[in-house]
């Protein structure tokens, strides 16, 4: 067991710094000093003075222990809150796509964006214009935000799946999925179809001329299918 006397002389070696203490140290330091309170109440030859003084250094001493404690705690606290700070710098790469994007998109003199900022931690931001398809215009976004990838969106068909025709239509867009594996179709809630196409590029490897260039193909792509498509869809 660890004697207070030796307890107390660690305690006065360390003052100012941090102390480590566990439960049973702690717990043995009160069981000492109960004793000792037992013992000055028992004997009857010490002067009242000293014990008085006697008690006073050990709340003292006490104080000083745990006072300790808890600034070094808070000390190590406020550090390793730092050190995180310093580590995990915030991450904006989104709002670098999009300024990319941007530059690109005047270099290039390509009009006809509007751009939309969802505000959210991801710094999602998506420019949206309409694509023109067998003499229809049809709405696509690209969406750049924080992740690796570059997600181009085209509204194929809007509001035209009912409940009804819902599962001819997806196994005909499944059929779609497996010729042109870079392409995804699907239908939403409000039944519209849609068309996605994910490009995989971080910050590094992001290229705008590349994104456009996918564009005009899934253009082509759609131009060539799109009668076929409605036809499929306008299908009872």
């Amino acid at each position: 067991m660890v004697k207070l006397k030796d307890e107390i002389s660690r305690v006065e070696a360390t003052k100012g710094n941090v102390v480590p203490v566990n439960k049973n140290l702690y717990l043995n330091l009160l069981k000492e000093i109960k004793l000792l309170r037992f013992k000055v109440h028992q004997a009857k030859d010490w002067d009242v003075s000293h014990k008085n003084t006697e008690y006073k250094d050990i709340s003292r001493l006490l104080f000083e222990f745990w006072q300790d404690q808890r600034n070094g705690d808070l000390k190590m606290a406020d550090k390793k809150n730092e050190v995180k700070a310093a580590a995990t710098p915030e991450v904006q790469v989104g709002i670098k796509k999009v300024e990319a994007f941007k530059k690109y998109l005047e270099e290039a003199k390509i009009e006809g964006f509007g751009l939309q900022d969802f505000e959210n931690d991801v710094h999602a931001q998506a420019f949206r214009s309409n694509l023109p398809v067998a003499g229809n215009n049809l709405p696509f976004m690209i969406l750049l935000d924080d992740s690796v990838y570059t997600m181009l969106q085209v509204q194929v068909a809007a509001n035209i799946v009912t409940a009804e025709k819902k599962a001819f239509v997806c196994e005909y867009l499944n059929e779609l999925n497996d010729q042109y594996r870079m392409l995804k179709y699907n239908v939403d809630e409000a039944g519209n179809v849609i068309m996605t196409c994910c490009i995989p590029a971080g910050l590094d490897h992001f290229e705008p001329a590349l994104v456009i260039a996918i564009l005009n193909q899934v253009q082509g792509h759609l131009s060539a299918l799109y009668p076929t498509i409605m036809e499929k869809l306008w299908k009872k």
